[in-house]
């Protein structure tokens, strides 16, 4: 329901492993922003904040 939310966070497909050292692929979310200042996404900037 969420994926379709605006663009603050790209969706990747990356490698993992697991606790038993087996390589697994797994999303993860990806802040698209500038972070070189620090900066965080306030609450109200949250895509899930209608």
């Amino acid at each position: 329901m969420l994926e379709e939310e605006g663009d603050l966070y790209i969706r990747k497909l990356v490698k993992v492993v697991n606790c038993n050292n087996e390589i697994q692929e797994a999303y993860i979310y990806v802040y698209n922003e500038d972070t070189s200042k620090n900066i965080k996404a306030s609450l109200e900037n949250q895509p899930w904040r209608g």
